[in-house]
């Protein structure tokens, strides 16, 4: 069996906004504008951290990143705001499904020189792991935390330059 997790995403540089989670759950800050949300235990409960994903959207004033990952076969990322899903992508082994590219492209942060290589991963990166990878290095987000780390702002990501060649020579080839 693959990797699985669930995480969730907020932007929020320099963790400056504060909130409250539910019992059971932590924010990890693993990048300096980003917080992780997560369960704090050993056993996921993926149902949990979604439902915890739709009363942050609910309660904050920013959207809301539910990032589910299953046996490195599916990859779900959803955008929430006010507790409703209106963006999201899906990659898993019957294909990909996308919704509002361009609200994922704003939840996201996406910068606009990197618009285009964004949207060859959402289009053409038909494997879970793979569409991970490349959204979470091209975006700078930690979509891939699947587990509690002591050290802040210690998330390394790819060099972009390879990134960027990465993700045109994967695409390219599709």
């Amino acid at each position: 069996m693959g990797m699985s997790f669930r995480n969730i995403q907020i932007y929020n540089p320099g963790h400056e906004m504060k909130y409250d989670l539910e019992d059971d759950f932590c924010i990890e800050y693993l990048d300096s504008n980003w917080d992780t949300v997560m369960e704090d235990s050993l056993d996921t409960d993926y149902d949990a951290v979604k439902e915890e994903a739709v009363r942050l959207s609910e309660r904050l004033d920013a959207p809301v990143i539910s990032v589910y990952y299953f046996d490195d076969m599916i990859f779900e990322m959803e955008i929430l705001v006010a507790g409703k899903t209106v963006a999201y992508h899906l990659v898993d082994d019957e294909g990909m499904e996308t919704k509002n590219i361009p609200m994922l492209i704003e939840a996201l942060r996406v910068e606009s020189t990197l618009e285009i290589p964004f949207r060859n991963i959402i289009k053409k990166v038909n494997f879970g792991p793979d569409a991970l990878n490349f959204i979470s290095d091209l975006c700078r987000i930690p979509l891939d935390s699947s587990c509690i780390d002591d050290e802040p702002d210690t998330y390394k990501y790819k060099n972009m330059s390879e990134v960027l060649d990465s993700i045109s020579n994967f695409t390219s080839v599709l």
